[in-house]
């Protein structure tokens, strides 16, 4: 988790308190130019696309996420390709915390920083199709 920056404590066992997590990287997204993102807070990897498949159920969403592999045209438009490598079942769908952690609450419509974490995410930077 990234530190918040309190530094005053107003409770016992608040952030200021503690002063725990780690300092926000700087760039914090990197895009590998090979169709994934690398978040560099986390150290987890993101389809650039961030609409690739549309609207899908959870079962759906395995199905897509097992199937992803290196070198195939994966979205909907089939206008994006993957060339990091991976082959079928390399991916996994992320964890509603993994999923949160993109979350920058400085911003809305969408909750998203740009590459560097220090303003407002813009298309393509680091990520195409983002929606709110």
């Amino acid at each position: 988790m990234p530190k918040t920056g309190q530094t005053t404590s107003y409770y016992e066992g608040d952030d200021g308190g503690l002063e725990k997590g780690v300092e926000w990287p700087n760039p914090r997204f990197t895009d590998n130019e090979n169709g994934t993102v690398t978040d560099n807070l986390t150290g987890l990897i993101w389809l650039k696309n961030a609409n690739c498949f549309g609207v899908r159920n959870w079962w759906e969403a395995l199905t897509d996420c097992n199937g992803l592999s290196a070198g195939e045209n994966l979205c909907n438009s089939g206008a994006v390709s993957l060339n990091d490598g991976s082959s079928g079942g390399d991916w996994r769908l992320p964890n509603r915390f993994e999923l949160e952690s993109l979350l920058n609450m400085e911003y809305y419509q969408p909750a998203l920083s740009n590459s560097v974490g220090t303003a407002q995410w813009t298309h393509g930077d680091p990520f195409d199709d983002v929606q709110s």
